[in-house]
């Protein structure tokens, strides 16, 4: 008796652990492809009830904290994408200062920084969109056209790219954060049929290193792929489930006739 629960528990043992390092495994492996927020970080509460959510209906969504969307939409209908400028807004308490000053930067170099960040994640995003040329960009509303409205909110940048002329250099252990919040809205219609929200942290690195604006870039493109591949993603389930259910109904015997009374 002694030895068979010595060998259950020995089995049990080596299978937690097996889990455990599993575990670890993955989580390691979502950190370093950059799709997970660093510490189980959300967007922040008072972010989200800014946002209207009603006849939205809230889902999983794998790649984003949070995901609404319309249950009457059929989302297997769009085959072709608008992407509206992007908007980005700074966190309120982000006092940055310039380069080796104890001067705050000036609401001129926000802006700008602002419309290059802009600039920088909607073509990002278009890219990432197309990817497998399922979804092509269009410029004017029709049936089946999904318009996407993107903002970049609550940013804290660690190491703000201001360029300015000579060599500056700023060190930091990470890019930054910042919250995505995508409308999906019926080009057609202009009814809102989905909404995602999602909270980035971009992974810290061992030490403290420079940081350019090209380590900025690759951090936003991490995240910007992971966005993109959400949002193709539900449109391509949406897809396939559609053929599924069609192919369903062409395997329903026929030349049966209705039972009588």
């Amino acid at each position: 008796m002694t030895s068979m629960q010595e060998t259950i528990e020995g089995k049990d043992t080596m299978e937690t652990r097996a889990s455990v390092a599993l575990s670890v495994v993955i989580c390691l492996a979502l950190i370093l492809i950059g799709g997970c927020s660093v510490g189980g970080a959300m967007p922040r509460e008072e972010t989200v009830k800014q946002y209207d959510a009603a006849g939205l209906e809230l889902e999983d969504l794998r790649g984003v904290d949070l995901a609404w969307f319309r249950p009457t939409t059929d989302f297997s209908r769009y085959d072709s994408v608008i992407v509206e400028p992007v908007t980005v807004a700074f966190l309120e308490d982000w006092d940055v200062k310039r380069p080796g000053s104890a001067f705050s930067v000036t609401d001129k170099e926000i802006e700008r920084m602002q419309s290059d960040l802009a600039s920088t994640v909607y073509d990002k995003f278009v890219h990432e969109i197309q990817q497998g040329k399922k979804y092509p960009l269009v410029t004017e509303p029709a049936k089946g056209v999904l318009r996407i409205k993107l903002a970049l909110v609550d940013m804290r940048l660690n190491a703000p790219d201001f360029q300015y002329p000579g060599r500056l250099e700023q060190y930091a252990r990470s890019a930054g954060e910042w919250t995505l919040v995508a409308e999906l809205v019926d080009a057609e219609t202009g009814e809102l049929v989905g909404r995602l929200m999602d909270h980035w942290v971009d992974p810290d690195e061992e030490r403290v290193k420079r940081f350019t604006r090209i380590d900025n870039d690759l951090a936003l493109s991490r995240a910007i792929h992971v966005w993109a591949e959400a949002v193709r993603r539900k449109l391509e389930v949406s897809q396939i489930r559609m053929r599924m259910e069609g192919a369903g109904e062409g395997l329903r015997p026929t030349g049966q006739q209705e039972d009588k009374p």
